[in-house]
């Protein structure tokens, strides 16, 4: 087989000489390490289309009769061009390009189409790299990283392996077929938010080992739609990548941005590097510090408590709770929560709707009446506190079925939404797939969806003076849903358009307040990189480290400077499961909280959100002092990193006991008793983040460099007040004492 040798300055990728498939990538630095996998047939590219019944199919390189691939080199750099020809199934020509130089550490890949066919082609997979699932480093070191996922990235270990799910086995990744690549409420497609820019908030995907690793990325200003998916080939690892959307049906179109491969050598920190680098070039980079929209109360970290005072978790009853009702009651159970973290609070109302716990746009008055909750809201702000609420985003709930009420119909015929709901791909009108709580999306396009929104904005903020709206919950990232109707003013399918209309619909919303009110607006899981400015804050809800083996702080480590982070709800388990999370979301940046049982207490319970209101199983005054310690760290000078800093590498030599236990389910489980991370602040300082959650001090060790040579270190802890305390060093070996339930920094002069 003859090849091309694509030759950087970290590496070289090889094509068929043929058709330029991508056959070969190995790293300069260990070029006995294949990446590439041997198939029978690796295409090219591919095509995903829909057929004359609006079916999606696929199409690869290997239909086309006809592939003419040319050479040139120019300035050192050399192009090698590919024009493919003589489809059967309509006519189109398209061509591909891949370059590189000897002086750039990427090889640049380009697509453009040329379609005479009026076929709708809906997406274009190119370049298509495939890898070996099984490297040639330490057995079961391989992995890929993602930036996707609920609460910030995860990894994929051993991704060719085969898992027992209880029931039996299946493999680890989907398979890549069309229907895995389908952007339809399709239940084995991807959905509705699985997309760039939404719950994939950036755009690169990497795999590695312990000798190296392939990056894959693109380097797009205009937030077009994309589809990252690692995906299971038939026992080969498909990287797989996806240009989605505003492919012309009779005309041509150049991708407007590269896509890029390089190599690279450690972990995802490193393959993290290489984005952040890029990304801080982009005009969606601006950090908090630069932004002149933030107000002060939401970077002065309050401690975020929800309330929701109709029913306990989200499938099942919906009656109002006594306990909150009428909502002044709350009152004195918040002001213990504010007297003990000896924060000011941010109150978000969850579940406060007439017929049921999320019911949008059919909501009002709430449960508990408009005067009880304006007067709650009254009383929090007279105590410096703000309150606010998590939305449905552009869902349209017809019903929440444990409310057994399903009057909702009526207004949406009287409204007829059907006509401006989100149409997926067979003319259907998109479910939005909630089992216990009926609707449909809407579009976001369509002048009834904002109004609708809006509608419900002015209410909450004009009528009743809240100040933090996750209206965009549901849209996780801050993703728009697809749309594929003819008839909405949007080309019939996913594209720019719809990246246009939330910045839209996002100002739009931001223009509600009123005088005395500084309104912020939070997503869900984990803002794109293109809404990043659009809003304030997001939500991320975490995992201590180690507790889950697939979850990094991968978010944090790209965008928290840009944003402000809160982790109000997240993972940990019993019975330590407030001081574990309150400790996680201290390293990781974030804003700490919990949700408020009718007793006073916090729920601490190992839960996403909401569980029953079980008798305590931790001990509520350490979990507060915990929230309390880290509060006060974020509320003093140091939020210069914790608030307003760039997250960087662990710290290196790190050795702290362990607490082994059984929690009262009867897991086993095993973690760190202190956990750590590494912040740079905007000034360029550094500084260590320790958080010790045992009830009795803890002493730690490390050897990084960072904090070594003639430096003088200094520990900070917020106790009772932030006390300071000098650290010395024997031999590059620094060893520090933590008192017990405390948040530190670790400061080097």
């Amino acid at each position: 087989m003859e090849l091309i040798e694509l030759a950087t300055s970290v590496g070289t990728v090889r094509l068929r000489a043929a058709d330029m498939a991508v056959v070969s990538m190995r790293a300069g630095f260990d070029p006995d390490q294949e990446f590439a996998a041997k198939t029978d047939h690796t295409p090219t590219f591919v095509l995903g289309y829909f057929d004359a019944k609006r079916r999606y199919r696929h199409l690869d390189s290997g239909r086309f009769s006809q592939c003419r691939v040319t050479q040139s080199v120019s300035g050192g750099r050399q192009t090698v061009t590919g024009v493919f020809t003589g489809l059967d199934a309509f006519d189109a020509t398209v061509t591909v390009t891949a370059a590189a130089s000897p002086d750039s550490a990427y090889v640049d890949f380009g697509v453009s189409l040329d379609n005479r066919s009026q076929v709708q082609v809906l997406q274009v997979q190119y370049p298509y790299i495939i890898c070996r699932f099984h490297l040639d480093g330490t057995q079961g070191a391989e992995t890929i990283a993602l930036p996707h996922g609920y609460g910030s990235g995860r990894i994929i270990r051993n991704a060719g392996d085969s898992v027992f799910d209880g029931g039996g086995w299946s493999r680890r990744l989907r398979p890549d077929a069309a229907r895995s690549w389908e952007l339809s409420s399709n239940a084995g497609g991807i959905g509705m938010g699985s997309h760039y820019p939404g719950m994939q908030y950036a755009q690169f995907m990497c795999y590695y080992n312990d000798r190296g690793g392939v990056y894959l990325s693109c380097d797009d200003t205009a937030a077009n739609v994309k589809l990252f998916l690692p995906l299971d080939a038939g026992d080969v690892l498909r990287l797989g990548l996806a240009h989605v959307g505003d492919w012309p049906t009779n005309g041509a179109r150049q991708l407007e941005y590269r896509t890029r491969l390089t190599f690279f050598k450690g972990d995802w920190y490193d393959a993290a590097d290489l984005y952040r680098s890029w990304f801080q070039t982009t005009s969606w980079y601006v950090p908090i510090q630069r932004r002149t929209d933030m107000p002060r109360w939401l970077t002065e970290s309050p401690v975020y408590v929800t309330i929701r005072p109709v029913g306990m978790i989200d499938a099942g009853p919906v009656k109002p709770l006594a306990e909150f009702l009428p909502y002044e009651k709350c009152i004195p159970l918040l002001e213990n929560i504010a007297r003990q973290t000896e924060a000011p609070l941010c109150i978000i109302m969850m579940g406060w709707e007439k017929r049921g716990s999320w019911l949008f746009p059919d909501c009002f008055p709430p449960a508990g009446g408009e005067a009880s909750m304006k007067r709650f809201i009254e009383m929090a702000r007279e105590r410096g506190w703000r309150v606010g609420l998590f939305g449905n985003g552009n869902n349209f709930c017809i019903e929440n079925t444990w409310a057994r009420d399903d009057s909702g119909y009526e207004l949406y015929d009287r409204l007829d939404v059907d006509r401006f709901a989100c149409i997926e791909p067979d003319g259907k009108v998109w479910d939005a797939h909630w089992g216990w709580r009926p609707g449909v999306t809407m579009c976001l396009s369509q002048r009834q969806t904002l109004e609708l929104s809006m509608e419900y904005v002015r209410h909450v903020v004009e009528d009743w003076g809240m100040e933090s709206l996750q209206f965009m919950d549901q849209n996780n990232g801050a993703g728009v849903f697809p749309c594929f109707s003819d008839e909405h003013g949007h080309p019939p399918a996913p594209g720019k358009w719809m990246q246009d209309d939330i910045v839209r619909f996002t100002n739009a919303l931001r223009s509600v307040t009123a005088p005395g009110l500084e309104v912020i607006h939070s997503a869900e899981s984990g803002l794109n990189e293109a809404s990043l400015t659009l809003f304030h804050e997001t939500e991320l809800r975490i995992y201590p480290p180690e507790y889950n083996n697939d979850y990094i702080p991968l978010y944090q480590y790209l965008f928290h400077d840009c944003t402000v982070l809160h982790s109000m709800m997240g993972f940990g388990p019993e019975p330590y499961h407030l001081a574990l999370r309150t400790a996680a979301s201290f390293i990781y940046g974030g804003i700490p909280g919990g949700v408020l049982k009718g007793d006073g207490n916090l729920l601490d319970l190992d839960t996403v959100n909401w569980a029953e209101w079980f008798p305590p199983v931790e001990n509520q005054d350490e979990a507060l002092r915990m929230i309390r310690s880290c509060t006060a760290i974020r509320r003093s000078r140091f939020g210069d990193y914790l608030v307003l800093g760039q997250m960087q590498r662990p710290l290196a030599g790190f050795v702290a006991d362990r607490h082994r236990w059984t929690d009262p389910r009867g897991g086993r489980q095993d973690l760190a008793c202190v956990f750590q991370s590494v912040w740079q602040s905007p000034q360029g300082g550094t500084a260590a983040a320790l958080a010790n959650w045992r009830d009795s001090p803890q002493t730690v060790s490390l050897s990084d460099p960072r904090f070594a040579g003639e430096r003088e270190l200094t520990l900070w802890c917020a106790l009772e007040s932030l006390q300071s305390q000098p650290v010395s060093t024997a031999d590059g070996q620094i060893t520090v004492t933590l008192p017990a339930l405390c948040c530190c920094v670790l400061t080097a002069d």
